[in-house]
């Protein structure tokens, strides 16, 4: 069960605080120590500019909430950095990294990972293969190696583990033999969010979180949210 952090005092949101404490309270503002910088990001499709970002900073270890009605921008925002589209101009950068041209895999692999609005999961596998799948560099998914078990059945050992872990964590461990397609939408967000940990993230991107969650729901999600900060992510 995720730590309650809804009272002040954890480690974390303190550093967060502290570090926005002297931060103005306004779109596009510098942060002290951002683990994202985007600027000048611009996405069209034909006559309609969907994205029209001028500078955006993500503080470190903070929460950082993008807020806006439906059809603002905020899905395809999230695809252009994670390198699901390509901006028509702009530039971003990940600890200091540009992202720009990065195929999406490769950018999970740098450390951000991202769910989606309408969940991903595999419905015609099970639980435990969907965050099977999760898993990065996995040495039994080239070809020459699958033929010889000892290189990589540790390997899946340890995935396995995390992936069991992270099931408990998330109290879907009752779940993982039953189909994804099985499980209520809740349930897949939580599910998603326990495969995006797969690969160890330094930011986590939620697109829609708590839609189409019941109320019981969306307070595990929050204290899900909530506890990914006190574990060292963004």
């Amino acid at each position: 069960m995720p730590a309650d952090l809804s009272k002040s005092g954890t480690p974390r949101r303190d550093a967060a605080e502290q570090a926005l404490a002297s931060v103005d309270p306004v779109p596009g503002a510098r942060k002290p120590d951002p683990i994202l910088v985007a600027d000048g990001v611009m996405r069209r499709f034909g006559g309609l500019t969907a994205v029209d970002v001028d500078h955006i900073e993500v503080q470190r270890g903070a929460i950082t909430a993008l807020i806006g009605p439906n059809g603002a921008g905020k899905t395809t925002f999230f695809n252009l950095l994670t390198g699901f589209d390509k901006p028509n101009t702009g530039t971003w950068t990940f600890e200091g990294k540009r992202l720009g041209g990065i195929a999406s895999y490769k950018v999970a692999r740098l450390g951000i990972v991202r769910t989606f609005q309408l969940t991903k999961a595999l419905s015609r596998m099970t639980v435990m293969e969907n965050m099977r799948l999760g898993a990065a560099d996995q040495r039994g998914e080239n070809f020459f190696r699958a033929l010889v078990p000892g290189t990589w059945r540790g390997q899946q050992r340890e995935i396995d583990e995390r992936a069991r872990g992270l099931l408990a964590r998330f109290k879907l461990d009752s779940k993982a033999e039953d189909f994804a397609g099985s499980l209520s939408g809740g349930q897949r967000k939580l599910l998603e969010m326990a495969r995006a940990l797969m690969v160890e993230p330094e930011l986590v991107m939620l697109d829609e979180p708590m839609a189409g969650v019941n109320p019981a729901l969306t307070q595990s999600l929050l204290g899900h949210v909530k506890d990914l900060r006190e574990q060292g992510m963004t």
